[in-house]
Parts: C-alpha cells; structure tokens; sequence
C-alpha cells in the first residue's frame, strides 16, 4: 500500500513539475523580444507591440513558412500561452 502511495505521488509530482518547467519555457520565449527585421517586414509599430499584432505575426510565419501548417499541435499550443 505505501508503494502505490510513493508511485501515485512520484507521478504527480513528475507531471507538476513537467508543467511548470512547459510554462516557464513559453514565458522565457514570449518574454524575447522582436527583432527590428521583424517588426519592419511584419509592419507592427516597435512601441505598440500587443495582442492585436498576434494575427499579423501568424499569417507573417505561414507566408514564409507554409510546412508548418502541417503542424496543428505547435499553433494549438501557441495560442494557449498566459496573457501577462
């Protein structure tokens, strides 16, 4: 019995632990900020970066990307990143 209880929470704690350090990454990267290439090729102002430009930047990457289109999952995941 206390070795279900170790491997339930062993598994819990490594599914926690997997979330958190998938959270973290995404900030990290939704934290770095755009190149002026980017901004410039995008047409977003540099001072007035936000939501909004989201759309311009994703039809942006299917343009000069379009394989990535085959991958619904890496987009899925793009759009459920925290809103700070």
């Amino acid at each position: 019995m206390v070795s279900v209880f170790i491997l339930v929470f062993a598994a819990f704690a490594l599914v926690k632990f997997g979330i958190s350090q998938w959270r973290a990454i995404w900030i990290t990267t939704a934290n770095q900020p755009l190149s002026d290439s980017l901004r410039v090729t995008a047409g977003i102002d540099g001072a007035a970066i936000g939501a909004g430009d989201f759309c311009t930047l994703v039809h942006l990457c299917n343009e000069l990307s379009p394989d990535l289109k085959k991958r619904p999952l890496a987009k899925r995941s793009i759009g459920v990143l925290p809103r700070g």
